[in-house]
């Protein structure tokens, strides 16, 4: 949409105001993209010097597990589509970049295997349990994590996970040291942690 060129909650325009600048340096990190949605970051995070990238979404057989609403559909192939798009207009090495149908409430973090743990406005949907559990089998191996939250969400249960406080006391609990990144009046701060 061409509204979402300028943004800043969006796409590109979110990945420049305050992704990129806050992420750690990617060169020659193994990145795991947790509900990596169209893809976009996935090639972006690739673009600016990560190893490799591998995005992880649900196909029309998922469904989330807040938002049972969701139209149907093949996010992965969507991601496909992308990339090959950034192919065709120059960008290379993007065959480092490969996606996955997956259902994220079924993965043990534990057993994965990268550098880099990267959530934008993604764990917090399957509940306060399992985003627990997520962090608890991600610092078994995963130094890093970013991630991304949605202070927009301000009722039921997703009030409290999407807070900065949450995330941050989760991330602390497992031993990773927390840089939090909040511009006054922009309700997608991000939460950089770090084994220590």
């Amino acid at each position: 949409r061409p509204e979402y060129l300028t943004n800043k909650e969006r796409g590109e325009s979110k990945w420049n105001y305050i992704i990129k600048k806050n992420l750690p340096v990617l060169k020659g990190k193994r990145v795991y993209d947790i509900g990596c949605n169209n893809g976009l970051f996935s090639i972006l995070l690739k673009i600016n010097d990560a190893k490799s990238v591998i995005g992880v979404d649900r196909s029309e057989k998922i469904t989330q597990p807040t938002n049972e609403k969701l139209v149907k559909q093949n996010i992965v192939q969507q991601a496909y589509f992308i990339r090959n798009l950034y192919s065709l207009a120059g960008y290379r090495s993007l065959s480092r970049v490969q996606f996955i149908e997956k259902d994220i409430n079924t993965l043990n973090f534990s057993k994965i295997d990268c550098d880099l743990l990267y959530a934008t406005c993604i764990l917090y949907h399957f509940g306060e349990k399992r985003f627990r559990e997520i962090i608890k089998q991600a610092s078994k191996n995963i130094n890093e994590i970013f991630l991304q939250t949605n202070l927009g969400h301000s009722a039921g249960d997703l009030k409290k996970l999407v807070s900065i406080q949450f995330q941050k006391a989760l991330l602390e609990r497992y031993k990773y040291r927390v840089k939090v990144i909040a511009p006054s009046n922009y309700n997608y701060p991000v939460i950089y942690g770090k084994l220590t």
